[in-house]
């Protein structure tokens, strides 16, 4: 345990996590070493955004919470169906993105040569890796469920063990999701111990993951559009329940009101946590070393360009394209940042679309009358002057997700890691470069979100004039979200990274840029919700509103984009 103990804090203190909010044990190090005023203040600014993101959570996801306990005070939940009903998002999102990190923890970390020549046993290493993936995986549940289930307490006015066991609920929630995933990613990467290229590895298992993610949607898909159960509520319960062994003991004993029961629950579902991280850490004496060993740091063969190619590619390139080409190709030399970049604009619309598939065939409806239905109601005068704005609301409110989902432009500069150096001594305008950037930051998030558009324009077939306008909202809201990516990464761009799942997986500029873009897509959501649904301003006034909140927005990262342009030099000389 000591051992143990020991690894666990040297990751946490030195690990791409700690470094993510300032260096818990570097930041310590510094200030013993007398660093300068000037990185004290950059790590007050980290910590400073770290509190502001804990505040924007506790305001958006304990509205949630409040959400759920005016359901419970007017008799239509029960405190187990609200609590179950919080824990959704967390668990999806522990689900969705354990796989990654634990990868990443256990395999592909920076210190990896240096715990495997300690004289301490291979499960020992997996015992710290896995306690930081729970601590990791611990903050998801903290942040996002402690608040909303905190604030349903309060307002559905719950005894004091209510809170207590939400509390416990917020700690233990990941647990066993983070356990499973660990035990299977040992015995993967036992399996594929044969593979000397880590690029090749890397690839080989995010496509492991990609189908497990497929997998996984297809099985949501077809619990929530269970008519045999009789809430969303319990569909989510018999989903967990179905798809991760031990959740059954955590949902029975959030969900029934009897002491004894409550308490046998609770100890089952620990002594499961218990037994599957004692799994985890017998696997990792069998299999650990063979797997750590297996992925050796091998870069792939690239193909040489001829002369003739390299003489015919200048003379017919544009300064801004030849950039463009060049991000574009920097991506797909890398399998880290095609599954990660440009896969993610693919699979999130074909996600989307299959759960609901399923969903659609399980519950008996057909396309044609659910298209029925849709244009009888908007050509009644229920749903009259509700189309126009609708379709401006709902492509901006894609545009901005879709955009803040890729995260193409909040790398942009910090994919080029340590040779960002080199952009500085090009003889190109520096705006020719952000240009270039955002233009494929662009293009990626604009296939994105025009997938998600064509099966429901092609159902619906739409007036042309719809589609036109639809589509420059849609391209404004992506931009949008594209130019506040790019704006966050030159202002605090992340160059000395190792390893490119730190720049794709653990990169607070990725989450602060996520944060940020669903709150422009909220924002048009309620200005919609207002505008059409609730005051009807008539069609044209109410889509006038959504274009120029849009150019509001497209204004004001301008503004801070112009200003990050101006500073983008020194910003990439100052973080190397």
């Amino acid at each position: 345990m000591r051992n143990i103990y020991l690894m666990m804090r040297m990751m946490l203190q030195g690990t791409q996590m700690s470094s993510a909010f300032g260096g818990i044990g570097s930041a310590r190090r510094k200030r013993f070493a007398g660093v300068a005023a000037g990185k004290q203040r950059k790590l007050l600014k980290q910590i400073g955004i770290v509190v502001a993101l804990l505040i924007y959570s506790i305001l958006i996801f304990g509205s949630v919470g409040k959400s759920q306990a005016v359901l419970f005070n007017e008799g239509k939940l029960a405190f187990g169906e609200a609590i179950i009903n919080l824990a959704f998002m967390p668990l999806v999102l522990s689900i969705v993105m354990a796989f990654m990190l634990i990868l990443n923890i256990m395999y592909f970390s920076n210190d990896l040569e240096l715990f495997l020549v300690m004289p301490v046993k291979p499960g020992e290493i997996v015992g710290a890796r896995l306690a930081v993936s729970q601590f990791s995986e611990a903050m998801i549940s903290l942040v996002i469920f402690l608040p909303a289930s905190l604030i349903f307490c309060y307002f559905s006015h719950q005894s004091i063990g209510r809170y207590v066991e939400a509390v416990i609920s917020a700690f233990l929630l990941t647990t066993v999701p983070v356990a499973v995933f660990s035990i299977i990613i040992i015995i993967i990467m036992r399996m594929l111990c044969f593979i000397k290229n880590r690029e090749r590895l890397q690839m080989i298992v995010n496509i492991i993951f990609l189908i497990g993610i497929i997998v996984v949607a297809s099985l949501s898909g077809m619990y929530n559009s269970d008519a045999s159960t009789n809430s969303a509520t319990m569909s989510t319960l018999h989903g967990l329940i179905a798809k991760i062994p031990g959740l059954n003991f955590w949902a029975k004993a959030i969900a029934t009101d009897n002491i004894t029961v409550k308490l046998i629950n609770w100890a089952l579902y620990i002594a499961v946590t218990i037994v599957l991280n004692f799994i985890a850490y017998e696997c990792g004496n069998l299999f650990y070393f063979r797997g750590a060993l297996g992925g050796a740091a091998v870069s792939a063969r690239r193909m040489k360009l001829s002369r003739g190619k390299l003489q015919r590619s200048l003379r017919d390139t544009t300064l801004l394209k030849a950039l463009i080409l060049r991000d574009q190709r920097m991506i797909m030399r890398s399998p880290t940042f095609i599954l990660s970049y440009v896969l993610m604009n693919f699979y999130v619309p074909i996600l989307f679309y299959a759960i609901a598939a399923i969903a659609l065939f399980k519950s008996g409806e057909s396309i044609i009358n659910i298209r029925a239905d849709v244009v009888t109601f908007f050509s009644s005068s229920a749903g009259q002057g509700w189309l126009l704005p609708t379709a401006v609301g709902a492509t901006g409110i894609i545009g901005f997700f879709m955009g803040g989902v890729s995260g193409l432009a909040v790398s942009s500069f910090s994919r080029e890691g340590k040779g960002a150096y080199m952009i500085n001594a090009w003889p190109v305008d520096f705006k020719t470069v952000v240009m270039a950037k955002l233009s494929l930051s662009q293009i990626y998030s604009s296939i994105a979100w025009i997938l998600f558009l064509i099966i429901p324009g092609c159902i619906l077939t739409l007036p042309w004039h719809i589609v036109v306008i639809g589509f420059i909202s849609g391209s404004m809201g992506s931009l949008g979200s594209n130019m506040l990516g790019l704006t966050i990464d030159l202002f605090r761009p992340r160059l000395n990274w190792e390893s490119e799942i730190q720049v794709t997986k653990n990169n607070l500029n990725s989450l602060l840029e996520m944060f940020i873009s669903f709150s422009g897509a909220a924002i048009i959501g309620v200005v919609l919700y207002f505008t059409t649904f609730k005051y009807r301003m008539g069609e044209f006034p109410a889509m006038l509103v959504l274009i120029a909140l849009e150019l509001i927005f497209l204004g004001a990262i301008g503004l801070f984009l112009k200003k990050a342009t101006s500073a983008g030099r020194r910003n990439l000389a100052d973080s190397i």
